[in-house]
């Protein structure tokens, strides 16, 4: 049975701690060799070029998180409930990835010809990493996480060996081509992964775009979107403001240090997916023990990343971007306490989404990221690369603690009437590629 109070009888780590562990497991795994990719791409490219290709980084994240438009947790809310199909999904991703990648092709205008060309070579890993979205929600849903893991694996080590190949044979080649070499890089590990994950059609079908289903679904999604943009605009305003306000290399030093924050981040919100399914999977009021053992779990593990990062920074920083990053080791002990922060955030927000509650979200991420804006604006002329670090650990920890009350205070709104659940054959409704 595919509905709430299928899971009321299983205790709340029981129920989803497995699931965080393979998910956790595997993304700790393959940050680990982001994190190799990162050093290879930072020897690959001078100080300066790696600022352009993280600006156009920075870009081409807050791009992913509007094509995401929210679709990933109303997938597998819509799913459980029965309310939608697959093929919806895919209909609904299609539209938000088209209308994300000119979103962001304009914007990257603005910040020069070099930005706009890293962003344009980031375009295609882009569009192939979104196209995996309603596989993936459909395979959360079902809870069948280690495909995931797999894909997210065999994709990223591959990755990884392209960019250690780049790297001894592109010496003499020229910036633009290093730059888009790099895209070329990501973008075919992506491709592979793509091929482990998919369920399904890659684009919609002509009847799919012709009933409202998508329409509907992108509808319920809207807010959640506009709450994951916004927010991915407010842990990448700093870097954008240090792009135009300071120099692209002081930037570099930046991004170096961010990445270990990005990737505890990208850690808990990819191994909070299984606690999220549990919580959707369950009754409204049978959700509070799951909701207090997400915030408690992700509240020492946070804590746990968070010290780990302070002391290990003087080492881990060389390594990533070598000597031409001085300063990057004490930014990051500087933002390490953002890894807990972020946890708790995360597990907060899971359980204010599961309870259809995502337009309460809405307006803590705008004031979050306004309040990140004129911090940043205001500090960094002064003090650099250090007020950007300062501006995001006091917007981040403000928002974590309306988040949270929110999580605490948090009482579902009427939902709509539900239909029976969904077959297994019409999840994957539309034909496989395969």
């Amino acid at each position: 049975m595919i509905g709430g109070g299928a899971d009321g009888a299983v205790p709340a780590k029981q129920g989803w701690l497995s699931g965080a562990t393979w998910l956790g497991g595997g993304r700790a795994f393959t940050l680990v060799l982001q994190a190799a990719q990162l050093a290879l791409v930072a020897r690959l490219l001078k100080p300066t070029e790696f600022g352009t290709w993280a600006a156009a980084t920075a870009l081409v994240m807050v791009a992913s998180a509007l094509a995401d438009c929210g679709l990933g947790p109303t997938a597998v809310i819509y799913l459980t409930s029965g309310e939608g199909t697959l093929d919806d999904v895919v209909a609904a991703n299609a539209v938000a990835v088209t209308c994300a990648v000119v979103l962001v092709c304009a914007a990257s205008v603005g910040f020069g010809s070099a930005v706009t060309i890293a962003t344009l070579s980031l375009i295609p890993w882009l569009v192939i990493t979104r196209l995996q979205a309603p596989s993936v929600a459909a395979l959360q849903q079902r809870l069948r996480l280690k495909r995931i893991v797999v894909g997210d694996l065999v994709g990223t080590s591959l990755q990884t060996v392209l960019l250690a190949g780049l790297l001894a044979v592109a010496g003499s080649s020229t910036q633009l081509a290093r730059v888009i070499l790099v895209g070329v890089c990501l973008a075919v590990g992506a491709v592979v992964e793509l091929r482990i994950v998919n369920l399904t059609r890659l684009a919609p079908t002509l009847s799919s775009l012709r009933e409202h289903g998508w329409v509907r679904l992108l509808r319920s999604s809207g807010t959640l979107g506009v709450v994951n943009g916004v927010s991915m605009l407010h842990s990448k305003v700093d870097q954008l403001a240090l792009a135009l306000l300071v120099s692209r290399a002081t930037l570099g030093g930046y991004a170096v240090a961010y990445r270990v924050v990005d990737a505890s981040v990208t850690l808990a919100s990819v191994a909070s997916r299984a606690g999220f399914t549990v919580l959707v999977r369950r009754a409204a009021d049978a959700r509070a023990e799951v909701r207090r053992s997400l915030i408690w779990t992700w509240t020492a593990v946070g804590a746990l990343g968070a010290v780990c990062a302070w002391f290990a920074a003087p080492v881990l920083m060389p390594l990533l971007g070598g000597s031409a990053y001085p300063a990057s080791s004490g930014l990051l002990r500087l933002l390490a306490p953002i890894v807990m922060i972020a946890a708790i955030n995360n597990a907060a927000a899971q359980s204010v989404i599961a309870d259809r509650n995502a337009r309460r979200l809405l307006w803590v991420s705008l004031i979050g990221l306004s309040l990140n804006a004129i911090l940043c604006f205001s500090l960094i002329p002064r003090i650099g690369a250090n007020g950007a670090a300062i501006a995001c650990l006091i917007t981040e920890s403000l928002g974590m603690l309306f988040v949270l009350r929110l999580a605490v205070r948090a009482r579902e709104r009427p939902a709509a009437p539900r239909r029976p659940p969904a077959a297994v054959g019409s999840l994957g409704s539309s034909p496989t590629d395969r």
